[in-house]
């Protein structure tokens, strides 16, 4: 198992700080990424984990820089593209697994979708107030640049309150897969108002290894496609720096379903929640006991332990009482629904601290 550094030079909260930096925001309390250039382009492949982009067969174009960074934890999206913004630790913004708890309500949610945890709706939390009421950590640092920022998304992911709250203030084109995603950054490069800082988010590889694994043909073939035509790209706009990184890797899981633990279920305070591979519990009773004999795969995290596992606590009564993180592929999966075949039915998973997971890429072009 790995551990997040997030106070050296090779953590995604350093690149974090880096962004800052270069959109004259100071932010962070670690090394920031040095990023050279008057104007900077920032792609992130979705679950583009380093062991992935190696066996793709991708040839980095001469000139650039390709290293291995480590992410943060719970290595998963809404956590990273949280720290990815705002240049804070998960332990300071509190955006925790896919679901998170959240003591204002009482409940655990999916931040990323601002819903209750078990919900598809999106955006069902707003009737009760604003994302930032509800994770009052978040300080994204565009709030508070002066530079001209842009982004492309997946259609539908615009209007989220998530994306709202970390990207507020930029002007977003939305897209609807891969080559539509480059048509529209292409033209944001063109554009003769020029955009200081311009955020793409990719999500090809995410799916398909999720669907197929990441060792799979389509997980390996579409992130070599995807990060030749990304070098592509940079040569045509030499007058921007290009950074490409991923929130996550993957790993080719072998499931385990709690649903059918009612023992530990009956244990918890609220059913587990984090993601499959970051089981955070809640509970009054001494749970640990009973998960070590249960399941001798999982490595157990109390609260001593939080401050490094998170990069410091900035609410502690939001944290869970145990973290249970697997030493092997396991995947715990839980459900809110009776059954969620589609969920079950996954291959590739992430969020906890194997290489394949916690490994990331990160490629400089043109710097």
């Amino acid at each position: 198992m790995l551990y997040p550094d997030y106070f050296r030079d090779h953590n995604l909260y350093s690149l974090a700080s880096g962004i800052a930096n270069f959109l004259n925001v100071k932010r962070g309390r670690g090394r920031p990424v040095e990023l050279g250039g008057r104007r900077l382009v920032l792609l992130l492949f979705d679950g583009l984990g380093w062991s992935t982009l190696q066996k793709s067969g991708f040839v980095p174009p001469s000139g650039s820089t390709l290293e291995k960074f480590t992410t943060v934890f719970p290595s998963t999206t809404s956590t990273v593209l949280t720290t990815l913004f705002t240049a804070q630790t998960p332990g300071e913004h509190g955006v925790l697994g896919y679901t998170s708890f959240s003591r204002k309500i009482g409940s655990t949610v999916i931040p990323i979708k601002y819903t209750f945890s078990g919900l598809g709706e999106r955006d069902s939390l707003k009737e009760i107030g604003p994302f930032e009421g509800l994770f009052p950590g978040v300080k994204p640092y565009i709030w508070e640049t002066q530079a001209k920022v842009a982004s492309v998304l997946p259609k539908g992911m615009e209007s989220s309150s998530f994306i709202n709250t970390v990207l507020r203030g930029a002007t977003i084109r939305t897209s609807s897969n891969f080559w539509d995603s480059f048509e529209s950054l292409d033209s944001l490069l063109s554009a003769q108002d020029r955009y200081d800082f311009i955020y793409v988010y990719l999500s090809e590889v995410d799916f398909l290894s999720h669907k197929y694994g990441p060792t799979s043909w389509a997980a390996l073939s579409s992130s070599r496609e995807l990060l030749e035509a990304t070098a592509r790209m940079a040569e045509r706009h030499r007058d921007y720096s290009f950074v490409v990184t991923a929130d996550h890797g993957h790993v080719d899981s072998k499931r385990v379903f709690l649903n059918r633990d009612q023992n530990l279920l009956d244990m918890l305070d609220l059913p587990p929640y984090g993601d499959s591979r970051a089981i955070f519990m809640k509970s009054r009773r001494e749970v640990g006991v009973y998960v070590k004999e249960k399941y001798p795969q999982l490595t157990l995290f109390g609260p001593d332990s939080f401050d490094s596992l998170f990069g410091g606590v900035w609410e502690r009564k939001d944290m869970p009482d145990l973290v249970a993180v697997p030493k092997d592929e396991s995947a715990f999966i839980f459900s809110p629904k009776l059954r969620d075949p589609e969920y079950e039915a996954l291959r590739g998973h992430h969020g906890g601290l194997l290489p394949d997971e916690l490994e990331i890429p990160v490629l400089k072009l043109n710097l």
